[in-house]
């Protein structure tokens, strides 16, 4: 089983529906993601996410994340730039 990784607005990625991330804030990352177009993030139920993350990705996903107010967060465990910008 591939461990997921979110980008959420949701204090935890289960309850994403409740605060969705919205079409603005994809517009708003839309050069990142274009310029990533090799990763296959997907939308769903309010969150992005992704399959199988390596520590390129996880960087990319903490600078969308901070560019719409929204956290990274894995199955089991929140990701903050600190320990994957090292």
């Amino acid at each position: 089983m591939s461990y997921d990784v979110h980008i959420t607005k949701a204090k935890h990625w289960i309850y994403s529906e409740k605060n969705p991330i919205t079409v603005e804030d994809i517009e708003k990352v839309s050069d990142l993601i274009e310029t990533f177009k090799g990763v296959p993030f997907q939308y769903k139920d309010g969150r992005l996410m992704i399959s199988g993350a390596d520590e390129r990705v996880f960087g990319l996903m903490i600078e969308i994340a901070n560019r719409i107010d929204a956290r990274v967060q894995g199955d089991e465990r929140n990701f903050t730039s600190k320990v994957w910008y090292r």
